[in-house]
């Protein structure tokens, strides 16, 4: 493996951490090949870790923020070294572009909980740290071997030394849609009650719409009648009033009652009187007469009662519907409109569910095509992640070993495709394969995971490989080849590993000591990590011999 000069790569020079856990203010440096972090537990070599793990984007935490103190920072330094093109063309992507071979990072966590974050000295978000961090830098925690049990991580491993795999992304996004015509069908059916109650309301609103049949500028003309009937209503009280005064029947007093009876007596004693008082008498009746029969006239009017009753029922049911329908008789027919359109689209809602089971179907058979040709690449890629696997951990101690990673169909289609993976182990020559699971120890997983680590770092991008407590539940001799395993790692990348192991210490080009120190500070004692930077040969060795004697 040999790193390619037209390759961009990125090397940690230093990291400066100040009011963090432990630590007060220190810088820790960094070399290229094989760095390793030792201390006593609990000296804080993980919390340099942990500092560089939020550096590349993971979420900060207000508890690493050091008692006493508003703030926390984190600053890391990285050198570009080879051919940066890419680099630069990425962070220009970002929006944080760079005119020198330095890239620094800065977080700065504050005691309420909140953060800020810098790319090359502007901010950024956290979102884009971690896209341009993860291109480059692997960080393997403690609980990474852990994670390897997981049958969907064992899946996404195999994928990732899948190469050009088009048809996994094309899969995906396929079955995206397909998924959403799903959620989409089941939504219909779910709401199929409340659909049909809208539908009974829908058509309620049109019916009494329609029923009223409503026109534009009626309301004025219904107004002007009503006025004109209220009119009517006043003068026919006052003609029944009048009329009264002419011929009152009941009580025998009306002004025509009362002539009647003159000319009756004038009748009887004619003799007594001139003719002049009898013409007189004669032209007085016929003209109130005729004074009663037009003012009677005057009550027949055009409307009927009926035709009356209509168009008060009529104006008071505008005003109604007015009041419910948005305040006029344009909002009126404008929802008329909009009730039409909701309801044909209910009625309609058969044809769109036959429209997404159609799509259904196309995506489905679409998906189960592409599923195919995933499954065909991962089976070849599963079959060489095997054969590599098996070599490597070999070297690593594990000399009958051999690894199995078979992939096998499962009945419903999912996000990852229609593969269920089984990463079978067997640790002995002659003994049968078992699921990794059921059968590996905690020293076993990290060798594994190691090895696969070093096959990433074969086939990608990554320029820095960070390594928390590689060697759990190992040591002798094994611990030996793990630690050569990094130092060969190291060098075509830098590799940082936090170790308690002198055969790994031991490897190391740079040895980073974390120790405990008390120091005074404001007025008080208080405890502070510091680290001691040894580069010679001879002092790693002597170092990887007191730890040996500690162990």
């Amino acid at each position: 493996m040999t790193l390619s000069k037209h390759v961009g790569k990125l090397e940690l020079q230093n990291v400066k951490i100040h009011n963090f856990g432990t630590f007060q203010k220190q810088e820790i440096l960094f070399k290229p090949e094989l760095n390793a972090i030792i201390g006593e537990t609990g000296s804080g070599k993980s919390l340099i870790m942990d500092a560089l793990a939020i550096l590349l984007g993971q979420r900060a935490d207000k508890k690493f923020v050091r008692s006493g103190s508003e703030f926390a920072t984190l600053e890391a330094s990285f050198l570009l070294k080879g051919n940066n093109t890419f680099i630069f063309q990425q962070l220009e992507e970002l929006g944080h572009p760079m005119d020198s071979d330095e890239i620094i990072i800065r977080r700065i966590i504050y005691s309420n909980g909140k953060s800020k974050n810098f790319l090359n000295l502007e901010q950024c978000t956290l979102t884009v740290l971690q896209k341009f961090c993860c291109e480059h830098v692997d960080l393997v925690g403690q609980f990474e071997n852990q994670k390897l049990l997981s049958p969907q991580y064992q899946l996404e491993m195999v994928d990732s030394f899948t190469p050009n795999f088009v048809e996994k992304k094309q899969y995906q996004l396929t079955f995206q849609k397909y998924k959403k015509i799903i959620q989409e069908l089941e939504e219909l059916m779910i709401n199929e009650t409340e659909m049909d109650q809208k539908k009974d309301y829908l058509e309620f609103q049109i019916n009494e719409i329609k029923n009223f049949n409503p026109i534009l500028n009626e309301e004025e003309d219904l107004l002007k009648k009503k006025k004109k009937i209220l009119s009517m209503d006043e003068k026919r009280k006052q003609v029944s009033k009048m009329s009264d005064f002419f011929s009152n029947s009941e009580e025998g007093s009306g002004i025509l009652t009362n002539l009647k009876n003159v000319q009756i007596n004038w009748m009887k004693t004619k003799e007594l009187f001139s003719n002049v008082v009898a013409e007189k008498l004669e032209t007085s009746i016929l003209l109130l007469h005729e004074v009663h029969d037009y003012l009677l006239s005057e009550n027949d009017e055009d409307l009927s009662e009926e035709e009356i009753a209509k168009i008060i029922e009529r104006l008071d049911l505008l005003q109604k519907l007015k009041r419910k329908h948005g305040g006029t008789v344009e909002t009126m027919l404008q929802n008329l409109i909009k009730y039409e359109n909701d309801l044909k689209a209910i009625n309609s809602k058969s044809d769109i569910i036959a429209e997404l089971e159609a799509k259904k179907e196309i995506y489905y058979k679409e998906l189960m095509l592409i599923a195919e040709k995933v499954s065909f690449k991962r089976e070849k890629s599963a079959q060489s992640v095997s054969e590599k696997l098996s070599l490597k951990l070999q070297k690593l101690n594990m000399v009958g070993s051999q690894v199995n990673l078979k992939i096998s169909k499962v009945e419903d289609l999912q996000f990852s495709g229609q593969d269920r993976l089984e990463f079978l182990v067997r640790t002995n020559k002659g003994e049968n394969f078992y699921h990794l699971t059921d059968i590996v120890s905690g020293g076993e997983l990290s060798r594994i995971l190691l090895c696969l680590r070093q096959m990433s770092v074969e086939s990608g991008k990554v320029s820095i490989f960070l390594f928390d407590e590689v060697d759990a539940g190992i040591g002798g001799e094994t611990a030996l080849l793990i630690g050569k395993t990094l130092k060969e790692l190291s060098r075509e990348l830098q590799v940082l590993v936090i170790t308690h192991l002198p055969q790994i210490a031991s490897q190391a080009n740079h040895l980073i000591k974390v120790e405990k120190n008390i120091i005074h500070e404001n007025d008080r004692e208080r405890t502070a990590s510091m680290v001691t930077h040894l580069d010679e040969k001879k002092s790693i060795l002597n170092e990887a011999k007191k730890m040996s004697a500690l162990h």
